[in-house]
């Protein structure tokens, strides 16, 4: 499964750095949150409603995203202690 904000981007036809220019954020932190590793920024939050975007449904997605994918590395870990 990929990340619901690369999905709405990818749905776009948008590049990571045309997506965090359309959303008025850092390329960094774009990326930081599409890939799980910081939230998505207010500033983008306000963007992506004016463009018609269900935000709370996507902060909900990408939420569900990042503890699924947790979730699969620490069983990738207790797999690797368990063979050991």
């Amino acid at each position: 499964m990929r990340s619901p904000l690369r999905e709405l981007r990818e749905g776009l036809g948008l590049t990571l750095g045309d997506m965090a220019a359309a959303l008025g954020v850092l390329y960094s932190s774009y990326y930081n949150a599409e890939t799980g590793l910081g939230a998505i920024p207010k500033r983008a939050r306000f963007a992506l409603e004016e463009l018609g975007v269900d935000v709370r449904d996507l902060l909900e997605r990408q939420a569900e995203w990042i503890e699924d994918r947790a979730a699969d590395r620490r069983q990738a870990i207790l797999a690797k202690a368990g063979a050991a």
